[in-house]
């Protein structure tokens, strides 16, 4: 009977645990992710990208210099992402989210042309990938 009631116990602790940490497990599972494709004479290590949405008072740093900044950027509702090129902002695509917990994944693209023209663009593949 004891052995039954240490076994309980146990896994009760375990579900807890699991319960508890739920959304830590489902980011390392499913997390957002960031990729930036650079043409042209672009330089990735030039890029930098920005998010906010539309309850924060600042902004998250979620890109620089070729490497995803492991930062979390999850909210419902507006999403914005600022993309700047030489510290100049070049970019600026909305996402709305009908969930935080749904992952994405971000596909940005900047092209400079022979001219110097910058061109840029926002793949968006996900549940809300409007």
């Amino acid at each position: 009977m004891r052995a039954l009631i240490w076994v309980m116990g146990i896994c009760a602790l375990i579900f807890l645990s699991l319960f508890l940490l739920k959304d830590e497990i489902r980011r390392q599972l499913l997390p957002n992710v960031i990729a930036v494709q650079t043409k042209g004479k672009a330089n990735i290590h030039e890029v930098r990208i920005d998010w906010t949405h539309e309850g924060a008072q600042d902004t998250l740093m979620i890109y620089r210099a070729g490497e995803d900044a492991g930062v979390n950027f999850e909210a419902a509702g507006w999403n914005t992402f600022l993309l700047y090129y030489e510290n100049k902002r070049v970019g600026q695509f909305d996402q709305f989210k009908t969930s935080a917990m749904l992952p994405h994944t971000y596909l940005f693209e900047i092209d400079i042309t022979k001219n110097d023209s910058i061109y840029t663009n926002l793949k968006i593949v996900g549940e809300n990938s409007n």
